[in-house]
């Protein structure tokens, strides 16, 4: 997920940012060749072509800071996330070890070598160790979808309404031409 966001972050920073701009310079080299047509039946799309150039130019900005702004948060967070699932092995490896010094107590009451009192207080303490492992395991499962329900849900109400902010302009582009 990080490598997949990251890699949307780069494109929107740079090739989406530079195609819409680039996009802007072709209106604004059409807008242009409009500027030798003096007269007044054009004048409404002259300037429909150069308010295209600079709301194109705009589009490609703003592709530049989503990127940087709210893609940045969503790789921030997803940074460390992945920080803490890195420490699950070690939980777990804490509790395989645990249990495993249980069985080779068993063995050695089994054998003798240990009182019935040592071994069950040894089997309380790996009793604590995997409560304790569990609960956190627990927490962490909790928090992670209290995490993800509000980071996602919140980079996708920013997609949205950059997404949205985006057609709007758009929108108003069209209707300049239908109006020029």
């Amino acid at each position: 997920m990080f490598e997949r966001v990251n890699e949307s972050q780069k494109r929107m920073i740079g090739p989406y940012k530079s195609n819409w701009q680039k996009m802007a310079a072709a209106f604004m080299s059409l807008g242009q060749s409009f500027e030798a047509d003096q007269t007044t039946s054009s004048t409404g799309v002259k300037n429909a072509i150069k308010e295209s150039a600079n709301v194109l130019h705009k589009i490609g900005s703003q592709h530049e800071e989503n990127g940087k702004k709210e893609m940045e948060q969503l790789l921030d967070w997803l940074y460390v996330y992945k920080g803490i699932c890195a420490n699950v092995p070690d939980i777990l490896n804490v509790h395989k070890s645990a249990f495993s010094k249980l069985r080779d107590n068993e063995r050695l009451q089994a054998e003798g070598k240990l009182s019935p009192a040592e071994a069950d207080a040894i089997r309380q303490r790996v009793d604590v160790v995997t409560y304790a492992m569990l609960a956190e395991i627990n927490h962490l499962n909790q928090e992670r979808n209290d995490d993800f329900r509000q980071m996602l849900g919140s980079y996708f109400s920013q997609q949205a309404q950059f997404y949205t902010g985006i057609g709007q302009q758009l929108g108003q582009l069209a209707e300049q031409f239908k109006k020029s």
